[in-house]
């Protein structure tokens, strides 16, 4: 039985051969040459070599594969608002020694979206400066008793930094701050701000952030972190991650279809599952499937009129693959 590559939703892959072939997005980042002054680099500009390093190195290790969508994945990952004017404590010395380390570093460690330790941290914002992030609650501002907390998300899949509707529909971002004695504090943000800041009472934390849907399902809890507020101001930050894999989606309308068509055949569902993303190795890959279409195609598969090989017209676009 075979599966027809349709099923995954362009432009991250391409079709050869009723089998679903990688079609590798990988993004691309270029960065300006910093001033020679003693005024702080903004995060901007930050972003923008960090990303042309990454980008040069996705070419070296990928050579075979477009990188012209590279740029602005990178910075939409590193510079969600596309503005990130705010400075940061990045200098001229740490940033070059990142480049260097990203020239260098392993084309795996890289596709997996692990850049080398001197590149972390340099978007930090200096102590002084707080980034325009949002508003606090109403008020005139933190009493002699509270701090403000700043809070940054991210969402991924493999290295590809997501769009909140893209992390099936988040809309709300909320943190949970709990303290020592166990009382609780919660704050809500709009996921698509990627950052946002509150007032908490000064103290330590045990902070667990959610990312949530329209309707307040819970689509990924982090792990708790803890988080010391203090008076002069605090930050956290937490990352949401596509844990799901194409080939467990694969594995899915594999047995459907063997089932339903060749329910004697052993190795019916092994050789499926291969065609569907086995032979291209990219069966390890982040993968999305829409709450709607996925669930259809797999009962469209499983009545056994597409036996033969040909897809349903419903698993068109089914899966999103990163």
């Amino acid at each position: 039985m075979s599966i027809s590559c349709d099923i995954v939703q362009e432009p991250h892959f391409t079709c050869m051969n009723t089998r679903v072939a990688l079609s590798l997005v990988i993004l691309t980042l270029s960065l300006t040459a910093c001033g020679t002054d003693d005024s702080p680099m903004s995060r901007h500009q930050v972003c923008e070599r960090l990303a042309s390093a990454t980008c040069e190195r996705l070419a070296a290790c990928e050579p075979l594969v477009a990188q012209s969508g590279c740029t602005a994945r990178e910075m939409s990952r590193c510079c969600p608002d596309g503005v990130c004017a705010e400075p940061v404590i990045a200098d001229a010395e740490r940033l070059a020694a990142c480049e260097d380390a990203v020239a260098t570093m392993s084309c795996t460690a890289l596709t997996d979206g692990d850049l080398p330790a001197s590149c972390d941290n340099l978007t930090d914002p200096v102590p002084e400066t707080k980034p325009d992030a949002g508003t606090p609650p109403p008020g005139d501002g933190p009493t002699a008793d509270e701090g403000i907390l700043e809070v940054n998300w991210a969402i991924y899949a493999g290295g590809t930094a997501l769009q909140c509707d893209q992390f099936q529909g988040t809309q709300t971002i909320r943190i949970i701050a709990t303290r020592a004695m166990g009382s609780s504090i919660t704050r809500d943000f709009s996921c698509v701000d990627f950052s946002g800041l509150t007032t908490l009472p000064v103290g330590a934390y045990s902070v667990v952030a959610q990312a949530r849907s329209a309707n307040g399902t819970v689509v990924q809890q982090t792990t708790a972190s803890t988080v010391g507020v203090s008076a002069g101001g605090s930050s956290t930050s937490f990352t949401f991650t596509v844990t799901t894999t194409l080939g467990s989606y694969c594995l899915q309308l594999a047995t459907a279809v063997c089932n339903a068509c060749a329910p004697s055949d052993t190795s019916c569902k092994a050789n499926a599952v291969n065609e569907c993303c086995g032979t291209d190795g990219i069966c390890g890959r982040a993968a999305i499937a829409d709450p709607q279409a996925f669930p259809a195609c797999v009962s469209a598969y499983g009545s056994g009129s597409y036996c033969s090989g040909t897809s349903p017209s419903v698993c068109q676009g089914a899966i999103d693959v990163f």
